[in-house]
């Protein structure tokens, strides 16, 4: 396992941090295999994660907690969770600083965590992707922002607060705030939308944590060759086969060339010397193996990325679905 210290913060992470969205049964989704999803992190444990990422939305933390009790480990790993407020999932779409402190105690008490390392703070209130909107509102409660994740800090609840950003303009803003100690958002080959505030991030002095790597599975092996895709993939459809031809431009253009798309797909992000750790879903033993397999310092150079932003503009992106 490769490690990294988190730019901005004191945290040695693992490169990959275990997403626990899909990982287990959950109310509507009972189909999935929770035993094979415990047996997946626990193998991920194995192998030198030390970092989960979890939500109050996920309904998946009491089968975290089963497995770090069965391993003695609820004091011996590193925590992110998603702390949106204001919140107009949770019912609370204005800001609330009692919501915000809240999100944080039931996590601790729900993994019998002593700390939460680091806190995905979300300003969902429907703006998020809107910065004439979203921009003057951060403005307006970054300060009460700051004094809750100060007392949730000194009481030892929380470590460093990051923000989840959608777009550049906001994702700017709150870089240069001095509030936060990451970012965190959506980056893949897909995805380089925010590659333009990059160099913002470096002066800030930010650490980043990207989130799906696959884009929904756009970047798999199992989905390299369209012409192999089974009858009933999820990608099997008009406007998945659209997306799929033109994720094979977009490598085409930027001249890359990847035998096997899942570990380029991890590589290409861990290219980027701003990237702490990738959090990512491992629902199963063998997607564990496939992902951790790609951790062994070998990526493409830096300037993938730019040639990857500039292809997609060329095909009409970047593109965020």
């Amino acid at each position: 396992m490769e490690y990294r210290v988190l730019k901005g913060t004191n945290l040695n992470l693992s490169v990959v941090t275990f997403g626990t969205i899909w990982f287990a049964a959950a109310p509507k989704r009972e189909y999935i295999d929770t035993a094979e999803g415990k047996r997946a992190l626990h193998l991920a444990l194995d192998e030198g994660v030390n970092c989960i990422h979890s939500s109050y939305e996920y309904k998946t933390r009491h089968i975290v907690l089963e497995v770090l009790k069965e391993r003695h480990a609820t004091k011996k790993v590193h925590h992110i969770i998603k702390v949106p407020s204001p919140d107009r999932n949770g019912g609370q779409p204005t800001w609330s600083p009692a919501y915000m402190t809240k999100l944080v105690d039931d996590a601790l008490r729900e993994l019998e965590a002593d700390r939460i390392d680091l806190l995905q703070w979300i300003q969902r209130d429907g703006s998020e992707q809107d910065p004439a909107r979203s921009v003057p509102t951060f403005k307006a409660i970054k300060d009460e922002v700051r004094a809750t994740f100060e007392k949730l800090r000194d009481r030892g609840k929380a470590g460093y607060l990051g923000c989840f950003v959608y777009e550049n303009e906001f994702a700017q803003v709150a870089a240069r705030s001095g509030l936060f100690s990451a970012l965190l958002f959506y980056y893949n080959l897909w995805d380089t939308c925010l590659l333009p505030s990059f160099d913002t991030f470096r002066e800030c002095g930010l650490g980043i944590v990207p989130f799906r790597p696959f884009q929904g599975g756009l970047l798999t092996q199992k989905r390299a060759d369209i012409k192999k895709l089974p009858e009933g993939d999820k990608m099997n459809t008009p406007r998945g086969r659209q997306m799929l031809q033109t994720r094979d431009e977009l490598l085409r253009r930027a001249g890359i060339e990847a035998p096997d798309l899942t570990a380029y797909a991890i590589k290409f992000i861990l290219a980027c010397d701003l990237v702490g750790t990738i959090v990512t879903g491992m629902n199963t033993c063998a997607q564990v193996r496939e992902i951790l397999a790609a951790v062994d310092g070998k990526y493409p150079p830096p300037d993938v990325a730019r040639k990857v932003y500039e292809a997609a503009k060329e095909l009409g992106g970047p593109w965020t679905t």
